[in-house]
């Protein structure tokens, strides 16, 4: 379903002329095989060493990333 919303909304931004020609961003379906934390704890260190990076300004997200957020 997530997958789903992604493609439409990246459709909409692009009908709108949002996305520049830039391809949508490949989405990568899983299934949670173990809880929530441990999935999330790899993307977590990805934060903290600064190797994500948001297009746009989303101060509620990176208000979420804690203290130690750039």
């Amino acid at each position: 379903m997530a997958s789903q919303i992604v493609s439409q909304a990246w459709e909409q931004m692009s009908r709108d002329g949002k996305t520049r020609g830039v391809l949508m961003p490949m989405i990568v379906e899983v299934n949670a095989k173990v809880g929530k934390w441990l999935c999330a704890e790899p993307v977590a260190q990805l934060y903290e060493q600064g190797l994500v990076h948001h297009v746009g300004n989303y101060p509620e997200l990176e208000g979420q990333m804690g203290p130690g957020w750039p």
